[in-house]
């Protein structure tokens, strides 16, 4: 199965803030959200990752709308033609992958940022093993996906 289905960027380090549409405050995945509700919630882009003991996945939002970045280097919306998940990291998902302790990341000058058209659960039903897979409705199998966005630049389209 794959991890994630979606597309992945480096933006502007001169974005700070957030604001988005979807399931929050905290981060949730597909299974682990029933506690997350939708509104409309905005943070610092640093609040929304979580240095884990042991460096892994993180900060995921599902069920977005829309999502604002704004800062220093303007803003910028990113509208989904459905719902989608996000995620921001101030390090590579290479380095996140590769580090075994948080002193193993490295921040960048930017921000790598996930949209995602589908991801898979976290799993954990058996006392969170690392082999563990999430249940099998939480999984994303081999197929055909296709799914769409609009990135909006500030005073655009609103």
């Amino acid at each position: 199965p794959l991890p994630r289905l979606g597309f992945t960027a480096g933006v502007s380090g001169g974005f700070i803030q957030a604001r988005y549409y979807g399931k929050g405050p905290w981060e949730n995945y597909c299974d682990r959200n029933a506690a997350a509700e939708i509104g409309l919630y905005e943070a610092p882009l640093r609040e929304l990752y979580y240095e884990y003991a042991r460096p892994q996945e993180n900060g995921l939002r599902t069920e977005v709308r829309w999502l604002e970045l704004a800062g220093v280097a303007g803003s910028m919306r990113i509208a989904g033609a459905e719902p989608f998940s996000f995620s921001v990291w101030p390090w590579s998902a290479e380095n996140l992958a590769s580090a075994e302790h948080p002193f193993d990341l490295a921040e960048q000058d930017f921000y790598t940022l996930n949209i995602d058209h589908k991801h898979m659960g976290v799993g954990g039903q058996d006392s969170w093993s690392i082999k563990a897979l999430p249940l099998a409705h939480y999984l994303i199998p081999s197929g055909k996906y296709s799914m769409s966005f609009l990135l909006i630049p500030a005073g655009q389209g609103e």
